[in-house]
């Protein structure tokens, strides 16, 4: 399946990222880190992405802090009595 997407459109982000998921569920985390440090750059926003991606990052050792897009937004300021 994966060559028909890539043959179909090679710049397809779904199909990008479940070639990440297959290399990583076979324990291919180099080739799982050479398809998900991309898509993050590019900006997806698919939290399974970038979870196996830290997952990766982590074993190599490799501690750096979640881009700014990632992080949560501050709290909402507490409400105003009246």
């Amino acid at each position: 399946m994966i060559p028909s997407i890539e043959a179909i459109d090679p710049e397809n982000q779904a199909g990008r990222a479940f070639k990440g998921l297959l290399a990583f569920v076979d324990s291919n985390f180099a080739a799982a880190k050479e398809a998900f440090e991309p898509l993050i750059a590019e900006g997806l926003k698919d939290s399974g992405v970038a979870y196996m991606l830290g997952l990766i990052l982590s074993r190599e050792g490799e501690r750096t802090p979640p881009p700014a897009t990632a992080r949560a937004p501050p709290p909402n300021p507490a409400p105003r009595s009246r």
